[in-house]
């Protein structure tokens, strides 16, 4: 964060970088079959030197069981070679994860260093350290986010059928997207401004994405409904319910409106498949996430209200069904966010949009701060999380814990 560029601005684009590679590594301390990291060269060579042992001793096994034919039953025969082959598939398996490791790499290198004559020496080895430098980890970071909208829940659906959760999880689902720089941009934006005032022991002066300063975005309070007495999980779906309606009148494709429609999308992905990520707990998150969706489909039918109307017309459509008194409380909050938006804004769509990239950048960070280091290492297992960069981004700018109360009163 201290590396300013030209300008005097942060390249936010490096300092994630800087996090990725931090992340891969403990992902491939968590992840790796054999601990590698853990042992010394010897070992290491002697843990590669078994598992080819091994993968020979199964392949002239079953060379022996094929022509002696040992195994005349078919049945029997098809257990046996299954099995071998799991058996060959397994260390294979370990000696590539091992080999492409980061931490084999930094290992290697050290070495190199350490003994840099006796590798210069033979053009072979060196040939082989660079195509091992170049070989990759099987799991790293995509620089993606998932996305995701309360309103049009099928939008952003990548796979459906009856069996797609299982194989896939939830987060398999949904459709990822690009990580913009304009979204990196935001987010460290807002952790600079408040990176000065930051107290000791991890604590913010001002409550980061909580509650938003009404001195610096607008004087009336009653269209952004403060939150008190409800969750973050209830602010997150009715900010992103505002936002998503603000979008449909927008003509804005500005880096805060990129920033702001990215970062509340991905806030509602986290709702509905990754809620252990969160503040409130998970189980309640998913609850409440369920109630709101079946609320939407009943107010807008299945489709989440898509249809052949110009957008006027559907966003006027839209308002009017999640305003009505029936419908859920984060429904009629963020319909009345989004209209306040569109009609206070509507020559100043600019001021809009950076309120609204303030809004979710600081939410992001807000939420960010967790103990629940499991959850964020499942999240590694299965490609990596944005959350997760900025919950390693705050742990390095010294913010392990969120601020005094929550944004939305008391956590379920």
């Amino acid at each position: 964060m201290d590396s300013v560029g030209a300008g005097g601005t942060i390249n936010a684009d490096r300092v994630f970088r800087v996090l990725v590679d931090e992340l891969w590594f403990a992902s491939d301390f968590y992840y790796s079959p054999i601990p590698l990291c853990s042992f010394g060269g010897w070992c290491a060579s002697l843990n590669y030197l078994f598992s080819v042992l091994i993968i020979a001793g199964a392949v002239a096994v079953g060379w022996i069981y094929q022509d002696k034919d040992v195994v005349s039953s078919t049945p029997y025969k098809v257990v046996t070679f299954s099995l071998l082959l799991v058996i060959v598939l397994v260390e294979t398996w370990e000696i590539v994860g091992g080999v492409c490791s980061n931490w084999t790499k930094m290992a290697l290198l050290g070495h190199y260093i350490r003994h840099e004559s006796a590798w210069r020496r033979s053009s072979c080895l060196h040939a082989a350290l660079a195509a091992m430098l170049r070989l990759r980890p099987a799991r790293r970071w995509c620089d993606k986010i998932g996305q995701n909208s309360v309103l049009e829940s099928s939008r952003f659906r990548r796979r459906t059928g009856l069996l797609s959760e299982q194989i896939y999880g939830h987060a398999g689902l949904m459709t990822s997207v690009q990580v913009l720089p304009a979204v990196k941009d935001a987010v460290l934006r807002s952790l600079l401004s408040s990176y000065g005032r930051l107290r000791k022991g991890g604590a913010a002066p001002r409550r980061v994405g909580g509650k938003v300063d009404w001195a610096m975005y607008d004087s009336r309070k009653s269209w952004a409904w403060d939150g008190e007495g409800s969750s973050n999980t209830e602010l997150i779906l009715m900010w992103h319910v505002g936002t998503r309606l603000f979008e449909m009148k927008s003509t804005s494709a500005s880096p805060d409106m990129i920033a702001a429609c990215h970062l509340s999308y991905y806030c509602a992905y986290l709702v509905a498949v990754a809620p252990e990520l969160l503040p409130d707990c998970a189980a309640w998150t998913e609850k409440r996430y369920k109630e709101v969706l079946e609320d939407v489909r009943e107010a807008l039918g299945e489709d989440g209200g898509a249809g052949s109307e110009s957008t006027a017309e559907r966003y006027g459509r839209v308002v009017q069904a999640l305003s009505a008194d029936s419908r859920d409380k984060v429904l009629r909050r963020g319909a009345e966010l989004g209209r306040h938006l569109v009609e206070e804004y509507a020559e100043e769509e600019a001021s809009a949009c950076q309120i609204l990239a303030d809004f979710w950048s600081e939410m992001v960070l807000y939420v960010a701060p967790s103990e629940n280091v499991k959850g964020h290492v499942q999240a590694m297992a299965r490609g990596g999380e944005f959350i997760t960069l900025v919950w390693a981004l705050l742990l390095h700018a010294g913010v392990t814990t969120r601020p005094a109360g929550t944004p939305g009163g008391a956590i379920p």
